[in-house]
């Protein structure tokens, strides 16, 4: 007896997708049907290949029904639909030891991993600033993960990191100087002015106290290094200096202001409890006598004074008191000398008409005091001791 056997399908398929449409090639053998059920709730397709778009992301279990007069036999397979496979992507600029990176990735990413090649990673998913601990080239690589899959993009990123390089100028008005920093690279500036004080702004302002020469140093830094540059000034603030001339006549006397600049302001004080302001006065003195006059200028760098004895007398050279004093010889070339009534030391003043002081000394009875240098005219002599004050003429022809 024969015994005739009935053999059922053997049931395969694959499947190619592209995001969410797959096409399932039927490789199912001795099949004269066949039933797709793509397990997402679609109606069942009874093609011997299929294609199927689906309509959302996620796993299915497609299965494929073969069937002949013998049976059935199914074959099932999960399908991970996926549309967003990630392409990883980055740019980068970079600003010395500072890297700046954008990360550029598509197809929706979960999670990103950096890799910066410094030994440090990190997840950000924007832009963000990465500081390499020192100038080199650096494989850095972002790998971007999601549920469709993994994908990861790598660049050489060159660091180079220069140090700044400081240099400066100044101008100034008197004790008031301006410095301007010219330095390039830097992000950091300290001033040393060289007096003991400091400024951390890139363009600063000092006011000196007094004048000498200061070593002034800039020192400008980023972090890649610093520069030090530094140079040497000469603060000189120049006070007005101060000068006058004057003449007399009579009691009243006219002040010239002879100072060799230009000061901010002036002040006379007479000798006599009178003061004024004005450049060059004419001030009326109330009695006969020698005052000292002093003319005090000030700018913005200080003050000066200057001061001079001025004789006051009214304008009678042959009614001088010639009491307890006299010279001899009178008229004089060379020498004069003074005898006193008295045996005490005395000075002797010697003025020109105009009330100015020509030469003082201190003498004693008898002794020769030299007039030499006097031009050929007429004096006025003030003769002092502990007692007395006497006025004489002096001819010297």
């Amino acid at each position: 007896m024969v015994s005739i056997g009935c053999l059922g399908p053997n049931t395969s398929f694959n499947a190619v997708d592209n995001f969410y449409y797959y096409n399932f090639i039927n490789g199912s053998t001795g099949a004269t049907s066949w039933s797709w059920d793509f397990g997402d709730g679609s109606p069942l397709v009874t093609t011997q290949s299929a294609s199927h778009t689906f309509a959302t992301a996620g796993s299915y279990n497609v299965c494929l029904t073969a069937t002949n007069s013998c049976g059935s036999n199914t074959y099932c397979d999960s399908v991970h639909v996926c549309p967003n496979i990630p392409v990883s992507s980055y740019t980068n600029t970079s600003n010395g030891l500072n890297g700046v990176f954008t990360n550029s990735s598509t197809g929706t990413p979960a999670t990103y991993t950096w890799d910066f090649g410094d030994g440090t990673t990190g997840t950000n998913s924007g832009t963000f600033l990465h500081t390499f601990p020192s100038p080199g080239t650096y494989n850095v690589c972002l790998t971007a993960t999601n549920g469709c899959g993994i994908d990861t993009y790598c660049q050489q990123v060159v660091i180079t990191c220069p140090a700044p390089t400081s240099s400066w100028t100044s101008t100034n008005t008197n004790y008031n100087y301006s410095f301007t920093s010219t330095a390039t690279g830097g992000i950091n500036w300290l001033w040393n002015f060289g007096d003991g004080t400091t400024s951390t702004v890139p363009n600063a302002t000092h006011t000196y106290t007094a004048n000498g020469t200061y070593t002034i140093c800039l020192i400008v830094s980023n972090s890649c290094g610093a520069d030090t540059s530094c140079q040497t000034i000469t603060v000189s603030c120049p006070t007005p200096g101060a000068a006058y001339t004057f003449t007399t006549n009579n009691l009243a006397a006219t002040f010239t202001d002879a100072t060799p600049t230009t000061p901010t302001s002036r002040l006379w004080d007479f000798g006599d409890g009178a003061t004024s302001t004005v450049q060059s006065p004419v001030h009326t003195y109330t009695a006969t006598g020698t005052y000292t006059v002093c003319l005090t200028t000030t700018n913005a760098c200080g003050s000066d004074s200057t001061c001079n004895s001025v004789l006051i007398w009214v304008a009678d050279l042959e009614n001088l008191d010639n009491s307890n004093f006299e010279i001899y010889p009178n008229p004089a070339q060379n020498f004069i000398q003074i005898n006193s009534l008295e045996n005490s030391p005395f000075s002797a003043s010697f003025f020109n008409l105009q009330g100015q002081l020509i030469f003082e000394t201190k003498t004693s009875n008898g002794q020769k005091i030299d007039t030499h240098s006097l031009a050929k005219g007429s004096y006025i002599v003030l003769i002092k001791n502990e007692k007395v004050t006497s006025t004489r003429k002096l001819i010297i022809d």
